[in-house]
């Protein structure tokens, strides 16, 4: 395995070995589908969407510190901000993003999108959340503080 890094003003890309090696396997509710890490706390969020549960993995311990309950469907996508330590989950059953406070492991909100929403990502600087619904292709976009849309895109 190859990892590059571009410094900063540089031109070309620096290629580094990285060891491949597996250092844990951690058990988790369901059948996990998808997984985003917080860089600033060093937890890692994974989604199993068929019996709806996000487990919070802390990733110098290696352990699930907490399991919380969101949607179900098919497919789940997770992203994180970083900035806020908010957590994105697409349920793609109900057409809906849990939000979860990373810090409480709580939902906060359960946001409605569009037709059976499989991916998702944020933007930490502005703190949008986008949304990829499957079953409209469409694209939501809302808030991920105040969890209002801003736009639908086709």
């Amino acid at each position: 395995m190859v990892a590059l890094a571009l410094p900063l003003g540089a031109s070309t890309a620096l290629a580094a070995h990285v060891d491949p090696a597996v250092v844990a396997t951690v058990p988790v509710e369901g059948s996990p589908f998808a997984a985003a890490v917080n860089p600033a706390t060093g937890k890692v969020y994974v989604v199993s969407p068929g019996v709806g549960k996000v487990s919070v993995i802390d990733a110098a311990t290696d352990t699930v510190v907490a399991i919380v309950t969101v949607g179900t469907g098919q497919w789940s996508g997770i992203a994180v901000n970083p900035t806020t330590g908010l957590v994105y989950v697409t349920n793609m059953s109900d057409g809906t993003v849990s939000v979860i406070d990373g810090a409480t492991n709580n939902v906060l909100a359960t946001v409605t999108v569009g037709a059976s929403p499989v991916g998702v990502a944020v933007d930490p600087l502005s703190g949008l959340v986008y949304v990829a619904n499957l079953g409209g292709n469409t694209v939501s976009v809302f808030n991920g503080t105040t969890y209002d849309i801003v736009a639908t895109f086709d």
